[in-house]
């Protein structure tokens, strides 16, 4: 079935009211879902007035207020703050009605009381959560219009995670969370006007779990190609990287698999080459896995780019992963080859193959090291095919005016809904109200950090 259409038109005429409400601050925009908020509301907010609530900046932490200052306002909550008024007694109570009780471990009191109030008092074109747990805070099935920015498909993690738990008893949490999760995604579906997904390959997902009549927007994910500017690279392969948050069970599962049973392959099939397993918050048992087998990991960093100086190879070799990977766009970007697993880049609007090689099992990896090792025009080819695809396809100014203007199709009513949406959703009336409110929109709110522009 093809994707949803919407009208490709300027909407110069007025500027819309927007709402936005993201799980965490995106800027400075590191990480990928934060890397992704930050354009989407850097798109919005140069075309409409958006008022931004931002979960998860701790007071007097290093959130960069004028990364965002072309929204209109921007109102942050200190998730360990709100955190204290949240009992486990409430997010079962909750979950019973919403979401699974384990999508509450963030959620903050707070910044929903902050999202209702905002509703009732002012007439929004559209609220649009930003990301999955963004999506806790909108309730209502009732105007605004509503979008929601998934930027994977969390029981399709799930199910996936539960192949590599590492006991039977994890396997059964892991299927039960799974089941948990499509019950809490068939809500979202009849709740939001559109859905926003990464991949072809996450709709099709997507479809199968909640009904083939729900057809989300398309949009990958981009890269900033000055920033990981390209760079031609000559000689011998100098080294081995892999760059992740290991806040993330994905991430830590593909290092453990890289230094335990990849690297060790990679060394006897092609000789001595340093590895850098790059990224915050790496767990004591990944150190000492490096450290028995001469792996550098770093943990955080502050800057990413001089670990891909010199001619290295980016190994990916992740066993659950869902959307467009930044890292793997992002050594892409700057001529870097890729070794990656079938899921890491299964994402890929092209075929794979064109743009790196492709590895199943340790052997494989081994095998693909060496083949770039020794051929240098094997790299040459790959890496440059791999960067114009990036150039051609994951321009972030093209993509974001994609779903900017797929936003204003919803919230003027021009957004192909299906007859099963619209019948759980017959009603569009606004509520519209002046009243001013403490910290509504040129208000500032004394313990709310504040930005207008």
């Amino acid at each position: 079935m093809r994707q949803a259409e919407y009208k490709i038109e300027e909407m110069s005429h007025r500027r819309l009211r927007v709402l936005s409400i993201a799980s965490a601050y995106p800027s400075p925009p590191i990480g990928g879902t934060r890397i992704l908020i930050y354009h989407q509301l850097l798109e919005m907010a140069r075309h409409h007035d958006v008022d931004l609530i931002a979960v998860d900046c701790p007071t007097g932490s290093n959130c960069d207020l004028k990364g965002l200052d072309a929204c209109a306002s921007v109102r942050l909550v200190d998730l360990a703050e709100s955190e204290r008024q949240w009992t486990v007694l409430e997010r079962i109570r909750w979950s019973s009605t919403s979401a699974p009780f384990f999508m509450y471990q963030r959620y903050s009191p707070r910044a929903q009381d902050l999202v209702d109030e905002l509703l009732a008092r002012y007439d929004y074109d559209v609220v649009i959560a930003e990301d999955n747990e963004a999506g806790l805070y909108v309730r209502s099935r009732h105007s605004p219009p509503k979008v929601l920015t998934k930027h994977s498909i969390l029981s399709v993690q799930r199910e996936q995670l539960a192949t590599i738990a590492m006991s039977s008893a994890r396997r059964c949490v892991d299927h039960l969370y799974a089941q948990l999760l499509r019950r809490h995604e068939r809500r979202e579906a009849a709740l939001f006007d559109m859905v926003k997904l990464p991949t072809e390959a996450d709709r099709r997902e997507w479809q199968r779990i909640v009904g083939s009549h729900h057809d989300p927007l398309v949009v990958t994910n981009g890269v900033d190609t000055e920033y990981f500017a390209y760079e031609e690279r000559t000689g011998p392969v100098t080294h081995l990287i892999y760059t992740a948050s290991f806040g993330a069970v994905p991430n830590v599962d593909a290092a453990r698999l890289l230094v335990d049973e990849i690297y060790p392959r990679i060394v006897h099939a092609a000789g001595e080459l340093p590895l850098y397993i790059v990224g915050k918050s790496p767990p004591d048992e990944l150190r000492e896995r490096g450290r028995r087998m001469g792996v550098t990991v770093t943990g955080t960093v502050a800057e990413v780019r001089p670990f891909f100086a010199g001619k290295p190879i980016a190994t990916i070799p992740l066993r659950v992963a869902s959307g467009i990977i930044n890292k793997v766009l992002e050594p892409m970007a700057m001529g870097v080859a890729v070794v990656a697993s079938p899921f890491a880049v299964e994402g890929l609007q092209t075929d794979p193959a064109n743009v790196c090689l492709i590895a199943n099992t340790p052997d494989e990896f081994a095998r693909a090291v060496a083949m770039l090792q020794v051929d240098p025009e094997l790299y040459r080819r790959l890496t440059h095919a791999a960067h114009d695809y990036v150039v051609t396809q994951h321009s972030w100014p093209a993509l974001m005016s994609k779903y900017r203007q797929a936003v204003e199709t919803v919230a003027t009513g021009t957004w192909r809904v299906s007859a099963t949406s619209l019948a759980r959703c017959p009603e569009r009336a606004r509520q519209t109200s002046t009243a001013p409110i403490e910290g509504g929109a040129g208000v500032p709110s004394p313990d709310i950090p504040f930005n207008r522009s």
